[in-house]
């Protein structure tokens, strides 16, 4: 993996069958790799912070990002999701700015319960949600 910015991976990786899943900071990105050989498969602009672990469903990679405006490179929190297979931008709900803090939306990794998709945002909300699929 390279170095871009200021960005590592953050992320613990989320192993599901044979594929390992990955966010990371400051590049802006969700990837899948495979773990035998290290082989990037894909990997996709969530245009925010992703700290945390993507949560892998059936067909869908959910991620949650951070973000603010005021970064060299501009972060825009949000929730999304990904198509497993391919990386492709399946929908993504970005979230509006803080006025009363450096950094807006989600740093932590997502949870999945009684078919809810919930993430814990930096301004101390759960926000639970039914995958669209």
């Amino acid at each position: 993996m390279v170095f871009h910015w200021l960005s590592w991976v953050e992320s613990t990786p989320r192993f599901v069958d044979g594929m390992l899943y990955v966010g990371s900071s400051d590049y802006r990105s969700v990837r899948a790799l495979r773990p035998d050989n290290g082989s990037l498969v894909w990997d996709t602009d969530v245009f925010g912070w992703s700290y945390g672990t993507p949560l892998v469903l059936e067909k869908t990679v959910y991620y949650a990002t951070a973000g603010t405006p005021n970064y060299m490179i501009k972060q825009i929190p949000s929730l999304g999701a990904l198509d497993r297979k391919t990386g492709a931008l399946k929908w993504r709900h970005e979230l509006p700015y803080s006025k009363e803090g450096f950094m807006s939306g989600y740093t932590n990794s997502l949870a999945y319960a009684n078919g809810n998709i919930i993430a814990a945002g930096v301004n101390g909300t759960i926000t639970a949600f039914r995958p669209p699929e």
